[in-house]
């Protein structure tokens, strides 16, 4: 998991849009402002489905959850708002598409290409949380000598 965990960031620090990309270890969980630059990415992968493929090696299915985080107080979207500020707003889609644009079929010799599962916002009283969840898979040779 170390490994794609390694190259996705280093695949979504091509974003610049991005200024936090994290472990999801939490952050959004205290009632206090996250220790993090916004608009950030925190990834949580695990593993679902595994089976054996040897006596020490597995055939694994990883789902990677990417939630990505914007300010709230600064989108403002209702049918009222001005026109430039609702285009500015709007701006955090732009952000969320380059993210699946740019994970969407990404591999590596390690991993298989990552394929979207779902997305969708997550509640979240201070700010506005879009997951999207995406998985591949992987043969896990850790366990051998």
């Amino acid at each position: 998991m170390k490994t794609i965990y390694l190259a996705l960031i280093e695949k979504l620090q091509t974003i610049s849009e991005l200024n936090w990309i994290d472990m999801d270890s939490g952050q959004l969980s205290s009632t206090e402002r996250a220790p993090i630059a916004l608009p950030a990415a925190l990834l949580e992968i695990s593993l679902p489905e595994c089976r054996n493929f040897a006596d020490l090696t597995q055939f694994c299915k990883a789902r990677i959850n990417v939630k990505l985080i914007f300010e709230k107080k600064t989108i403002k979207t209702s049918a009222n708002t001005p026109t430039e500020t609702l285009n500015k707003s709007l701006e955090t889609y732009d952000t969320i598409s380059k993210v699946y644009a740019t994970l969407q079929g990404f591999e590596t010799d390690d991993f298989s290409a990552l394929h979207r599962t779902s997305q969708g916002p997550e509640v979240n009283g201070s700010y506005f949380v879009y997951r999207m969840s995406f998985d591949c898979e992987f043969e896990d040779l850790s366990a051998e000598p």
